[in-house]
């Protein structure tokens, strides 16, 4: 059970690189262009993702942890 996890942690830090790709050309963007709603919202919506990712790789430690500790099986 504790090496699915470590197999879904690395899944899921990897899907943190793909989700977070498109940064730096929107970075690029709103810095040639400036602040704005068409340069923003791309950019909060691309790290927005990117967050989901994290969280998960969060809970899927703890879930490891957890069962690294109690040892259930």
């Amino acid at each position: 059970m504790k090496a699915l996890l470590f197999g879904l942690i690395f899944v899921a830090a990897i899907m943190i690189d793909v989700a977070f790709k498109p940064v730096g050309p929107q970075l690029g963007r709103l810095l040639k262009e400036g602040s704005s709603d068409e340069t923003e919202v791309p950019l909060r919506r691309t790290m927005d993702r990117t967050r989901i990712w994290v969280f998960i790789v969060y809970g899927l430690l703890i879930v490891t942890s957890y069962l690294g500790t109690v040892k259930p099986f």
